[in-house]
C-alpha cells in the first residue's frame, strides 16, 4: 500500500498549522491521536481546525483513508458539524459527518455512506476520488458502501491544502482520529492496510480459524 502523498498518524502537529478560532482545541491527546473539541456551543464561534499543505495531489484519481471516533453525539440536522477536505487540483474533496452519515458536497451534499455513528468507536473511512476528481468511491471498515458519488463542486481548488476541522454549529463537537493517509491512484481495500481484525494487532495473528495466516487470502471476504 503507496500513501505516497500523506501518511499522518499523528505522533505530533508538526506538520500542521493549528487554526482553532474562539475556545477550540486541536492537541495531540492521548499519544498518536488528534483530539479536537469545540468546547463551547455557542454559534459557531469556537471551533477545532488544523490544515496542512501536503504539496500537489494533481489532477488524477487518489485515495484517502482517516480513522475516526466521536466522544460527542453529532447533530441531527444540517449538513454535519466534523469536516474533512482534500484539495486536488481539479476538485476539492469536502466530507461531512452526519449523526446518521457521511456527505461529501457536489454542488449539493450526496450521501457516500449511511451509519448511524456510536459514541467511542473507531471507524475506518476510504474515499477513492476518480474521474477527473468528479467522482468517489466510499469504504467503511474495509466495505464498500458507495461507488460513483458525485463530488464535483464549485469550491475554490486548493491543490494539495488538507483540513480537519469542525463546522459552525451551536452543538458542541469533540472528536479523536487516529490517522489520516493519502495516496495516488485507486487503492480499493485490502489485508495490507488492515492495522487491527477484532482489536488483534495484524502483526501478532498467527491463524484466522485455526489456518495459518501466511495462507490466507482473505479476511472477511476483503483480499
Amino acid at each position: 500500500m503507496a500513501w505516497d502523498l500523506l501518511e499522518e498518524d499523528f505522533a505530533d502537529l508538526t506538520d500542521w498549522t493549528d487554526n482553532d478560532w474562539g475556545n477550540g482545541v486541536s492537541a495531540i491527546s492521548p499519544a498518536g491521536q488528534l483530539h479536537q473539541d469545540t468546547v463551547d456551543a455557542a454559534s459557531g464561534t469556537s471551533g477545532a481546525r488544523i490544515y496542512q499543505d501536503i504539496g500537489s495531489i494533481g489532477s488524477g484519481d487518489f485515495t484517502a483513508e482517516f480513522k475516526v471516533k466521536f466522544d460527542r453525539s453529532l447533530v441531527t440536522a444540517g449538513t454535519g458539524p466534523i469536516i474533512f477536505t482534500f484539495g486536488g487540483a481539479t476538485e476539492n474533496i469536502w466530507v461531512r459527518f452526519s449523526s446518521t452519515a457521511l456527505l461529501v458536497y457536489g454542488s449539493v451534499y450526496n450521501t457516500g455512506i449511511t451509519k448511524t455513528w456510536a459514541l467511542d468507536t473507531w471507524y475506518t473511512i476510504r474515499i477513492i476520488i476518480h474521474n477527473s476528481q468528479t467522482d468517489a468511491d466510499f469504504y467503511l471498515d474495509g466495505v464498500e458502501q458507495n461507488t460513483d458519488v458525485d463530488c464535483a463542486n464549485s469550491l475554490t481548488v486548493d491543490d494539495g491544502l488538507c483540513y480537519i476541522r469542525s463546522g459552525n454549529n451551536d452543538t458542541r463537537q469533540e472528536w479523536h482520529t487516529d490517522y489520516l493517509y493519502i495516496g495516488s491512484g485507486q487503492q480499493v481495500p485490502s489485508t495490507t492496510s488492515i492495522k487491527k481484525v477484532s482489536s488483534i494487532e495484524y502483526a501478532s495473528i498467527k491463524e484466522v480459524s485455526g489456518v495459518a495466516i501466511a495462507s490466507v487470502s482473505k479476511i472477511a471476504g476483503i483480499e
